[in-house]
């Protein structure tokens, strides 16, 4: 009998904690929420843009004003990620949340690594053929004119060409130029004529180089590239077809 009472007992005894533990529980999960929603702690007091954003850093900083004293627990990108396209340039953010009340957001910018002129002023393009913006100077831009463009009904944002084949090309003269950059080759793209993609020509300032197709594109550029910086060119190099370069 006494042994059943003591049994009884701890079980009374065992209910008890749990129920207290589990009201501590509630008690401490409804302390958590209302510090989370009805207080300033993780609301957002600052926001911060980092990286290299040459183009848009002010305009991310502008249009994250509307992301202020909302809770730094709950923000994401896909809130502001909208409001963000709106400017060409912006290719994707991250949120870095420093608590309690602190978003650093990096953004991650297309390059505009072409222009074309038009009629006084210069439309800056991706290689990604992405047109960004139109400027009426390009000056401290480390730019590459492209020639062979149709703007014609295209606004920003718009893709310039709906070609994979020109995408690529555009890439691939993109890489090889920041391969001579990262070398500290000097030789400069200054132009890319893409208006007939059997007869691709660029220049190396005022060094025309004709490229024929874009079989190989990577490579002629490179063999061009040895010639330029050996100075035996002054008017050309033909290297558009199979066999010895033909320079003037």
């Amino acid at each position: 009998m006494v042994k059943s009472n003591n049994e009884y007992i701890r079980k009374a005894k065992r209910k008890k904690k749990i129920k207290k533990i589990i009201i501590s529980s509630i008690l401490v999960a409804a302390l958590v929420v209302v510090v989370i929603n009805y207080t300033d702690i993780f609301k957002i007091k600052t926001i911060k843009c980092v990286g290299d954003n040459l183009v848009t850093g002010g305009y991310v900083v502008d249009k994250a004003e509307m992301l202020k004293n909302r809770n730094l627990l709950f923000i994401s990108k896909s809130d502001f990620m909208k409001e963000l396209k709106e400017n060409p340039y912006v290719e994707d953010i991250k949120f870095s949340k420093k608590y309690p009340s602190t978003l650093e957001i990096r953004i991650v910018e297309k390059k505009g690594l072409y222009y074309a002129s038009e009629n006084g002023n210069y439309n800056i393009i991706s290689d990604e053929m992405i047109y960004l913006e139109k400027v009426n100077s390009i000056d401290g831009r480390n730019l590459v004119e492209i020639k062979g463009a149709n703007f014609s009904g295209k606004n920003l944002g718009d893709k310039v060409w709906d070609s994979e084949r020109v995408k690529e090309i555009l890439q691939d003269t993109y890489k090889v130029q920041k391969s001579f950059d990262d070398n500290g080759d000097n030789v400069k793209i200054t132009s890319i004529d893409i208006s007939n993609l059997s007869k691709i020509k660029l220049n190396f300032g005022e060094i025309e180089v004709y490229l024929g197709n874009d079989e190989n594109l990577t490579n002629k550029i490179k063999t061009a590239a040895a010639i330029f910086k050996q100075g035996i060119a002054k008017k050309y190099i033909n290297i558009s077809f199979n066999g010895s370069p033909d320079i003037e």
